[in-house]
């Protein structure tokens, strides 16, 4: 499974931004991570449910730590981190002990908060398209045109991770929409 920096590379190389052998820059690197963040964050209003883990973490603003966490032995690097105080694009910078991580933002609250981690790195089946997507996203920040490979790929992606990911709640009706009175009196109930 790939690292968030690894998913970056790859994306920035499927639009050309630098050659297949060269690394990208520190800045190219943050600037796809936030990216990286944004998209896998905006995944959860459009109602993918990719795997978030939730603890509850001491957090104080301007810091860049959270602190008192439970365990951080289902952490990784790179993992999205949202939640109450927690500033937008944030990510795992470095797992610092059993139960403090930093994170690449600061804080913008102070207290003791739920925080959701976004599982990443995703399955590996679920890699090339994630790639694809982060591409079509950075594609028009680097001035450059999405083939229709690329797109193809990015859409096969949104769906295997729809498939993945989408949660349906069970749906519910009204008794009144299920018990008409054409089925009390003919006895269906």
């Amino acid at each position: 499974m790939a690292s968030a920096q690894q998913i970056v590379e790859r994306a920035l190389k499927r639009i050309n931004v630098h050659d297949a052998n060269a690394s990208a820059s520190p800045a190219d690197l943050a600037d796809g991570l936030v990216a990286l963040n944004e998209m896998i964050s905006s995944w959860k209003a459009d109602g993918l449910a990719t795997a978030d883990q939730a603890l509850e973490a001491s957090v104080v603003s301007g810091d860049a730590e959270l602190r008192e966490l439970e365990s951080t032995s289902q952490l990784a690097l790179g993992m999205v981190v949202t939640g109450t105080g927690i500033a937008a694009g944030a990510a795992i910078k470095s797992i610092d002990s059993p139960t403090q991580v930093t994170m690449t933002a600061t804080a913008t609250a102070t207290g003791k908060f739920t925080i959701n981690f976004t599982a990443l790195p995703f399955d590996a089946s679920l890699e090339a398209g994630v790639i694809a997507m982060l591409a079509v996203r950075l594609a028009e920040d680097y001035g450059k045109t999405p083939g229709p490979v690329l797109l193809r790929d990015a859409e096969r992606g949104e769906r295997q991770l729809e498939a993945a990911f989408l949660h349906v709640p069970k749906a519910v009706f009204d008794p009144a929409l299920t018990r008409t009175p054409s089925q009390i009196i003919r006895g269906i109930e």
